[in-house]
C-alpha cells in the first residue's frame, strides 16, 4: 500500500477527532510552536494514530470534525505577474492572462482578492516564492484582512465598501460602487493619508 504523504496543517488541531468510520493510520509531532505535521500509513493499511491523532488514508486526505485555525484569513496560492506585498489588492490583467496583478485601475471590475499575511488556510501550492520559474502569493477571496487603503480619494469610514483606487495596491471608499468592483467592506476608519485597515473581503 502507498504511504500517505506529510499534511501540514496551521493552527489549532487538538479539536480534530476520528471521523465515524475512518481507520486511524497517522502519527503526528509537532515541527514548531503552531505547525503539526500530520504523517502515517494508510488507513487501509493499517497503523496507529496517538490519542486526538488525525487519520489520513492512502490519497493523503485528513479525516477530522472541525479544524480550527488561529488565523481568520482564507486563501489560495496564485500566480502573481511581479512583486506584491502583504495587503496589496489584486486583479486581473488583460496584458497578462492567468495572473493576478497590483490594481492601478479606478473601480477596477477585475478584482479578486487581497494579498494574505498569515492565511488560517492556504489551498493550493506553498505561498510566496518561485516555483517553476512561477512566481506565486497567498491571496485572500475571504475573510478578515489586512488591506492597503488610500484615504487621499475620500475619508474611509466604518462599514463602507472598499474599490480598486488608482493608487496601485491600495483600495479606496465608494458611496456607491458598480457591481463586480467591490473588494471588501471597511472594519477600520481611515480619514486621511495611506494605511493598512483591516477589512471583510466579499467580492460582489
Amino acid at each position: 500500500a502507498r504511504k500517505s504523504r506529510p499534511v501540514k496543517a496551521r493552527g489549532d488541531l487538538s479539536s480534530i477527532s476520528n471521523a465515524k468510520g475512518s481507520s486511524p493510520a497517522a502519527t503526528h509531532n509537532i515541527a514548531r510552536p503552531g505547525v503539526v505535521v500530520i504523517a502515517g500509513a494508510a488507513g487501509i493499511a493499517g497503523g496507529s494514530a496517538p490519542a486526538n491523532g488525525a487519520p489520513v488514508d492512502a490519497d493523503g486526505n485528513v479525516y477530522g470534525n472541525s479544524f480550527r485555525p488561529s488565523s481568520s484569513e482564507l486563501a489560495g496560492s496564485f500566480p502573481v505577474c511581479g512583486p506584491v506585498e502583504v495587503g496589496d489588492i489584486l486583479a486581473t490583467d488583460a496584458n497578462h492572462p492567468g495572473l493576478f496583478c497590483r490594481s492601478a485601475i479606478p473601480n477596477d471590475p477585475g478584482v479578486v482578492g487581497v494579498v494574505a499575511g498569515k492565511p488560517g488556510l492556504l489551498l493550493g501550492s506553498p505561498a510566496k516564492g518561485k516555483k517553476g520559474g512561477e512566481l506565486r502569493a497567498p491571496v485572500a477571496t475571504s475573510g478578515v484582512v489586512m488591506l492597503k487603503v488610500d484615504a487621499g480619494y475620500g475619508p474611509i469610514g466604518l462599514n463602507d465598501l472598499l474599490v480598486a483606487s488608482p493608487t496601485p495596491g491600495y483600495a479606496m471608499s465608494s458611496q456607491s460602487p458598480a457591481p463586480g468592483t467591490v473588494i471588501g467592506k471597511a472594519l477600520e476608519p481611515l480619514d486621511s493619508g495611506t494605511g493598512l485597515i483591516k477589512v471583510l473581503v466579499m467580492l460582489r
